[in-house]
């Protein structure tokens, strides 16, 4: 059930749930009101079930099925009964609470009152919020982020493969510099993203439960026969996640801290991508579809602008530095807890969104994307003095000492005087040929073997991705 209240674009107050809410709608799923409510009270359900069964005599008091009453509780949990629960937190002025409230009523309901008592014993907020954070991180990313970023990796592939061997003109400052393939230049990219991308997939979610201070000590008092390590590892794997013995009133947030960085330094590199593709465009090596009718400029009817490929590089530097500055501010917290780290932390629903949006934009902006191979072949013809690396090492070989002094006067006099020097040299007349003739696809071999190895190590990225997959 969905609320009957739709949000107006006009009305919203970020991009997030206005002008890309219909690109991101799947992120209300994670990062919704009502998607943090329903997981505070799954975790509510799933401790209670555990505590219960941690104590015979409560078991005993409570009728056959009960785990299965309860547990339908949690099933039945829809958008309705979350607007009950923030009918109940304007009352009350407490989100965790209004959730244990709303559970007791639901209890009631179900003839499971024996239970009531035990709602959130021993617990603090922090207990239940983290447990709810935790895993919708998880699952967000390993569920659309993941997928997002295999899919893009998969097509970043397909063109490596399709380009291994097309010549390209490398640049470094901006200036031309030496020949390579444009299926090594996206290998280069693919392998990045990959193994940053598997870095993510491999991640490991951590939470706790530790009462007030981090000790359960209250718990453990009113409940000496009660096996609490054995209560916290069996509501943490029923939840998916591993416990964090380290902790205070709240779980530290360093393995987060480390898990989202990791996000915003794949967002730089993307960002990076969409630069560099930008570039290209400008240099004519690629070209974009046009999609329909779109209009790309109020002025100038003929415009056709990398606007896919923009949108993804200002979403993804946008989202890099809200993620650093989380994982940064989320290590601070006075002593055993203080509240500034519950604001920061509710803005996960807007960096990881854009981070998304950003990843998204990256994906159809490949969809659209043409690569013009004869202009990078043209604009490396263009080029002479791109084959001057190639001439130094060259002659270098060939015990010419000063081969690099050489190849800077070649690019001045011309190829016809480095002959005549080397003849006058005593080079006979194959060593000539050789160090003379450009011979492209030799040159090029390299590069071209390259592109295979890490299109073979990308290949095994994205295998451990899908493994980790949602």
């Amino acid at each position: 059930m969905r609320s009957s209240k739709k949000i107006d674009m006009l009305e919203a107050i970020t991009p997030i749930d206005g002008r890309y809410r219909d690109r991101l709608a799947e992120c209300s799923d994670y990062f919704s009101e009502y998607a943090l409510i329903r997981r505070r009270f799954h975790v509510e359900l799933v401790y209670l079930e555990e505590l219960a069964r941690q104590n015979r005599e409560l078991v005993s008091k409570l009728p056959d099925g009960w785990a299965e009453r309860l547990r339908k509780i949690g099933y039945d949990f829809d958008f309705g009964e979350a607007e009950k629960v923030k009918t109940l937190e304007s009352s009350i002025g407490h989100d965790v609470v209004a959730v244990t409230e709303y559970l007791a009523e639901r209890l009631r309901s179900h003839g499971l009152e024996p239970l009531i008592p035990y709602i959130h014993l021993g617990l603090t907020s922090e207990d239940i919020n983290n447990l709810a954070q935790s895993t919708i991180l998880r699952d967000f990313i390993r569920g659309p982020y993941l997928r997002e970023t295999g899919m893009l990796l998969e097509k970043l592939v397909k063109l490596a493969r399709e380009h291994r061997g097309t010549p390209m003109l490398a640049r470094t400052h901006g200036q031309p510099a030496a020949p390579t393939t444009f299926g090594r230049f996206l290998a280069g990219y693919a392998y990045r993203v990959g193994r940053l991308a598997t870095q993510i997939a491999d991640m490991v979610w951590y939470g706790k439960i530790g009462g007030a201070v981090g000790d359960l000590n209250a718990l453990t008092l009113a409940y000496p026969e009660m096996d609490t390590e054995r209560l916290v590892s069996a509501v943490l794997e029923r939840v998916g996640l591993r416990f964090f013995p380290a902790s205070t009133q709240i779980l530290p947030n360093d393995p987060h801290s480390e898990n989202i960085f990791v996000v915003a330094v794949l967002s730089s590199v993307l960002s990076n991508m969409a630069r560099d593709f930008w570039l290209l465009g400008m240099l004519g090596y690629l070209r974009f579809e046009k999609v329909g009718e779109l209009v790309h400029s109020s002025a100038m009817p003929q415009k056709n602008n990398p606007i896919h490929l923009e949108n993804a590089e200002g979403s993804l530097d946008m989202a890099s530095e809200m993620l650093s500055y989380i994982s940064r501010r989320l290590i601070s917290s006075r002593l055993h807890r203080d509240l500034s780290d519950s604001v920061v932390r509710r803005f996960y629903g807007v960096a990881l969104p854009t981070a998304y949006l950003g990843l998204k934009s990256l994906v159809r902006a490949l969809d659209s994307v043409r690569v013009d191979a004869e202009m990078m072949r043209h604009d490396l013809e263009m080029h002479p003095e791109a084959d001057a690396e190639r001439l130094q090492v060259l002659l270098r070989r060939h015990g010419q000492s000063d081969g690099y002094e050489l190849a800077r006067r070649a690019l001045e006099k011309g190829l016809g005087w480095l002959s005549e020097e080397l003849e006058r040299r005593g080079l006979d007349a194959a060593v000539r040929e050789e160090i003379l003739s450009v011979r492209m696809e030799e040159y090029l071999r390299a590069s071209m073997e390259s592109v295979d190895r890490l299109l073979a190590d990308v290949e095994k990225f994205i295998e451990t991705i899908r493994g980790q997959m949602r």
